[in-house]
């Protein structure tokens, strides 16, 4: 990885957003079953969460981070052409309707 790239890594980590932190509690330590990754970053990419085991990409769009972006779309469209199944959710789904998120991310896993 490189080192721009790293250093964003860290920086978004540290600023982790509300729905990121009631999301990655659902997530990590294989309480699904399977095992995610918090930011991770591919050569050209960071997302919010990834399972390695079955490929599913979970981002979540907020204000900053508008939904579907020219750069979003280029970057899903990469990275499904590459396998990926991804899967994005807004901040208000996750603080809102939290099961519903989960239950649409179990049905990919």
């Amino acid at each position: 990885m490189n080192t721009k790239l790293k250093h964003l890594v860290r920086k978004i980590r540290k600023n982790s957003t509300a729905a990121e932190n009631i999301l990655w509690k659902e997530l990590r330590n294989k309480r699904q079953g399977s095992t995610f990754r918090k930011q991770h970053s591919f050569p050209s990419y960071v997302v919010a969460f990834y399972c390695y085991e079955k490929r599913i990409i979970v981002e979540i769009d907020d204000q900053i981070r508008t939904p579907r972006s020219l750069y979003n779309h280029a970057r899903e469209k990469q990275l499904t052409r590459e396998g990926f199944i991804i899967l994005r959710f807004t901040n208000v789904e996750i603080c809102r309707d939290l099961e519903s998120v989960m239950k649409k991310i179990r049905e990919k896993l």
